[in-house]
């Protein structure tokens, strides 16, 4: 024995049978080389993210950008494409609720904007505190077609109450995914 454990096999056929022998087994696509245009509807094509450890907090009642965002090109123009915010959401001091979107600042679009908290809670030391770990997700199931886009997410307070709300660390994330249609 030269020491050499390197092998390589080969596996070469016409025809697989089933253990009964009643029928074949077809082999039609082959996973070596697949591409995205060759998996079949429904598969996930690609999956970009960003995700920041810093927590992420305002007090103002419009939309404060909290510097995660995620480039992202279809690689099909009849993909689904799936949206996904995941942290902590915190209000400190009173009674709000913390409002965040997904947008494309290119064209102002807004792609997702969900509520996603409403808070009316105090403990024994009148402070008010509430955070949850929160997920929000939007399919978007209209064709963009295949240019880059940039999706940034954003946060404000609701009520216009004046109080903190933050995304905490843990991290913060947006998620982007391409389904094929």
């Amino acid at each position: 024995i030269n020491g050499d454990c390197t092998m390589t096999s080969k596996l070469k056929t016409d025809v697989l049978e089933t253990v009964s022998g009643s029928g074949t087994i077809a082999l039609t696509n082959q996973l070596s080389g697949m591409t995205d245009a060759s998996v079949p509807a429904g598969s996930v094509i690609q999956v970009v993210t960003h995700n920041i450890t810093s927590t992420v907090a305002t007090t103002s009642t419009t939309y404060a950008d909290t510097g995660v965002a995620v480039t992202f090109t279809p690689k099909s123009s009849s993909s689904t494409i799936q949206f996904e915010v995941i942290g902590n959401t915190l209000v400190i001091q009173g009674r709000s609720s913390l409002w965040i979107k997904v947008y494309d600042p290119a064209t102002s679009t807004v792609i997702m904007e969900r509520v996603c908290k409403r808070v009316d809670f105090q403990d024994n030391r009148s402070q008010y505190l509430y955070m949850r770990s929160s997920t929000y997700q939007y399919v978007e199931l209209a064709s963009w077609g295949t240019s880059a886009r940039t999706y940034r997410l954003a946060l404000k307070e609701g009520d216009a109450q004046g109080q903190q709300v933050q995304f905490d660390t843990n991290p913060i994330y947006l998620k982007v995914t391409e389904i094929k249609g």
